[in-house]
């Protein structure tokens, strides 16, 4: 039913199934008095393989599980009911020496279990409700201690009359210091309703004043009753701190959790002109994580990012199309305008939808926040956010001169900025050809980027060996599918790890070439033409034309047959006979 594995040191293999069902007894005389069967327990059985024995240690009625990030534990929580009380048991394997011990054991329910990086604190939420609206409280443990209660609905610093809810999710910070949970208002218990279904009438009252438009309402209604607002409990200060609220819906966290203060944003007052304008404006703030402090500090905005370490927030202005960037000290509010005097665009050339340019993006910040990497359409500007340095092109505008898209591609996924002591990998796309491939660069200096690879494929989900100098990656095009492939940090050596579509062989697939022509405004466009691979130039084929937005970078793109509500299979129309 599922399957977890941890980031590293994996151990043990953990996967759900549903249990056997008992054969059924044929030996028993029909006459005779049927025995009551026991009541149903609730859960699955929980299967631990060993990658090293391939030994099993299978758990009975399991109903929650969750494994450490580093590998070093495994909780999860068996149940038990009869036909009074529900008991619950929330127990640790000790992954090392395959060792499992009971933590908790109470009456009621235990819910949303989670755990630290390193295994050594635990939390869950537990209620002893047996009604369906349910309160529950949080519980912290640290390593063999009895876990304690530290939030509930009457906690200092919870909002009155809300509490811990079921449909957040919890999770630590990475130094394990902080637990982030979800609250809503505590529910109540629906009044009895004796009509029957058809005695109720039905009816949708649509009003222009509403802040999203009914269809939309009708789809979201359920997502809106779980809905969840991020708070954290502070273990060092011992505080539970309401981050989120009914004002401020969306609150992002910096440092994996570490930072003491996010950016919270809130869309409510531009809902409603979003359903014929289009544009997702938002409201920002600056949080304090430590006393819960909210500070406006931006507003109708719809590109805003925070610095890692927290320093600098950066925004894209939509009415000049330029990037603007100003400290979160509160003693410096001046506002840097980042790309305004570079003279190349930051937003969508191409962009042909009705609908405002959105702009390339940012590629990420220096480590110690002082300057920000920006795509143009080409290359990479790396830009002094305090404003008292000239931005430079890290590229040396080699991007633009090839016709080639530059972009970073991070290969160490802990890694919150760009590093400039040591090489990085650029991917790359040239917009002549469609070819693709990887570059390496240098970001201590303004140089050319140095070519890996290229080739008239697309190349794509490229990973880096933790403690290895390999890398793993897909290429494909319209013939060949997207296998893995393995090779050294310079695509050197390449050697292809799986044939995952080997039946392609037995059907009749596509080709593709990268055609030309002037259109009747004097535009230069591209297209794509798909033929048969048993193309007879003699034969006159039927041919589908499809017009809708650009398709000439999909060149090199895999397509499966399949059936599509909207867009023309190419494959499966090459294969019975069309163009």
């Amino acid at each position: 039913k599922s399957y977890k594995i941890p980031e590293e040191n994996s151990r043990w293999v953990v996967f759900l199934t549903e249990p056997a069902k008992a054969p059924k007894d044929t030996t028993k005389n029909e006459t005779e008095p049927k025995e009551k069967k026991p009541k149903k327990q609730p859960g699955d059985d929980l299967v631990f393989f060993s990658v090293q024995s391939a030994d099993t240690v299978i758990f009975k009625n399991v109903t929650e599980y969750v494994y450490s990030k580093k590998g070093s534990a495994v909780f999860f929580v068996s149940q038990t009911e009869d036909s009074v009380k529900t008991w619950s048991k929330l127990n640790r394997f000790n992954t090392l020496n395959g060792i499992k011990t009971l933590v908790f054991e109470t009456e009621g329910w235990i819910k949303k279990v989670a755990s630290s990086e390193n295994g050594d604190k635990f939390a869950f939420l537990h209620s002893t409700d047996t009604i369906p609206e349910k309160v529950y409280s949080l519980y912290l443990g640290t390593g063999e201690n009895m876990p304690l209660k530290i939030v509930d609905s009457f906690t200092q610093g919870m909002p009155v009359g809300w509490s811990p809810s079921e449909n957040g999710d919890i999770y630590f910070s990475e130094n394990g210091i902080k637990l982030y949970f979800g609250t809503a208002k505590t529910p109540a218990p629906e009044p009895k309703d004796t009509l029957l279904d058809e005695e109720k009438p039905k009816l949708d009252i649509w009003n222009w004043q509403d802040v999203k438009l009914q269809p939309q309402q009708k789809v979201e209604v359920e997502k809106e009753k779980k809905r969840t607002y991020l708070a954290l409990w502070n273990s060092s200060l011992n505080r539970c701190v309401q981050l989120a609220d009914i004002m401020i819906e969306q609150v992002s966290t910096l440092q994996k959790g570490n930072g003491d203060i996010g950016l919270g944003s809130q869309s409510l007052p531009y809902q409603r002109a979003a359903s014929w304008n289009g544009r997702q404006g938002r409201d920002y703030y600056l949080i304090d994580f430590n006393l819960g402090i909210k500070r406006e500090i931006l507003v109708n905005k719809s590109f805003v990012r925070l610095s890692p370490q927290g320093k600098f927030v950066v925004w894209y202005e939509q009415a000049d199309s330029s990037y603007y960037a100003k400290s979160t000290d509160i003693n410096k509010l001046d506002v840097v305008p980042l790309t305004k005097m570079i003279p190349v665009n930051f937003y969508d050339e191409l962009n042909d939808r009705p609908m405002e340019s959105t702009p390339y993006g940012i590629a990420g910040w220096s480590q110690d926040d002082r300057y920000i990497y920006i795509y143009d359409r080409y290359d990479i500007w790396k830009i002094d956010q305090s404003g008292e340095r000239v931005p430079v092109c890290i590229t040396k505008a080699f991007g633009r001169r090839n016709l080639t898209r530059l972009r970073y591609v991070k290969l160490d996924s802990d890694l919150e900025y760009i590093p400039a002591n040591e090489p990085v990998m650029l991917s790359a796309m040239d917009e002549r050809t469609m070819s693709q491939g990887y570059f390496s660069a240098d970001f201590s200096a303004v140089k050319d980027p140095v070519l890996l690879t290229m080739d008239r494929f697309i190349f794509d989900r490229v990973k880096k060996a933790k403690n290895a100098d390999k890398l793993l990656w897909t290429k494909q095009d319209v013939t060949e599918y997207p296998n893995l492939w393995i090779s050294n940090l310079k695509f050197e050596n390449a050697k292809k790890m799986s044939e995952a579509n080997e039946q392609q062989n037995d059907y009749i697939w596509s080709t593709v070439e990268l055609v030309e022509w002037t259109s009747f405004s004097g535009e230069k466009l591209k297209g794509l033409l798909y033929k048969p691979e048993n193309l007879d130039p003699n034969h006159k084929y039927p041919m589908v034309v499809y017009f809708y937005e650009r398709n000439s970078e999909l060149l090199n793109r895999h397509q499966h047959p399949s059936p599509s509500h909207s867009t023309i299979n190419k494959t499966f129309y090459n294969s019975n006979g069309y163009l």
